[in-house]
């Protein structure tokens, strides 16, 4: 019996919508809207992504009872970088909305706009989920921050983006004999000298299957060198030690 594998990534690269997808949002639109269309659909899903990694540092306290959504207004330039970044709907906790709006005005650099000249809009409204009160926070496919790490989000995100890549070419590479069912969760940890080169990659919390735990670690492996950690992020001995990591296959039959 074929074997899917259903792989559940945060993203891969910021400009990864591909050519089908555009074609499938473009409709009857004009060209400048349909292209306007596909580019803001890419600064919203890179936004989600950046606010999902942020929900285990949220103040849990001031969580509402019920889910709810926070709406960020962001404006870019024409090289894609984050000018500001306010809200235009607030999910009822300040707090809260001060962490949305600090994720996304570091976020690193979005996708530089097409040129439509003098008539491109400059903003977008990101809406965001926010859960609520006493869910739990540290999902599957986030890196679990500290309140110091979570100042560099951005950086973790991009060591997942670069790993994500080599990861999934080492699970589309098993064999179709891998006997594989269910949810499966590999968790790593992993060690960086301070110009980005991995100095040890390890599994924290097993899948239970050789073959996917050794896809992980991989694709760290093939990712190095990433690019140099924040001088802030540097320990004694000058090196980073990246939160937990988790990565999800969930095996469809």
């Amino acid at each position: 019996m074929t074997t899917w594998f259903c792989l559940f990534l945060l993203l891969g690269a910021p400009n990864a919508l591909s050519a089908s997808d555009d074609a499938e949002e473009a409709g009857s639109l004009s060209t400048d809207a349909y292209l306007a269309g596909g580019y803001w659909n890419r600064v919203h899903r890179l936004a989600e992504f950046y606010w999902d990694q942020s929900l285990p540092a949220l103040p849990a306290d001031d969580l509402p009872s019920n889910r709810s959504e926070l709406v960020i207004r962001v404006h870019v330039d024409a090289s894609g970088a984050v000018t500001e970044a306010e809200v235009a709907k607030s999910c009822g906790a300040d707090s809260i909305d001060e962490v949305a709006i600090r994720v996304l005005r570091s976020a690193a650099r979005f996708p530089a706009p097409p040129d439509l000249g003098d008539e491109w809009p400059s903003h977008t409204d990101v809406r965001l989920q926010v859960p609520e009160r006493g869910a739990d926070l540290a999902d599957d496919d986030t890196v679990r921050l500290n309140g110091r790490e979570f100042q560099y989000a951005s950086y973790y995100n991009g060591v997942r983006r670069r790993v994500n890549f080599f990861w999934q070419q080492c699970l589309a590479q098993l064999p179709r004999s891998t006997e594989l069912s269910g949810t499966l969760i590999t968790a790593v940890s992993a060690t960086f000298e301070a110009d980005g080169e991995l100095m040890q990659v390890a599994v924290v919390d097993s899948s239970g299957r050789e073959a996917l735990d050794q896809c992980v670690l991989e694709g760290f492996r093939a990712a190095s060198p990433f690019t140099a950690p924040p001088v802030g992020l540097l320990d004694d001995r000058r090196q980073v030690h990246q939160p937990e990591m988790a990565f999800t296959v969930q095996v469809r039959r």
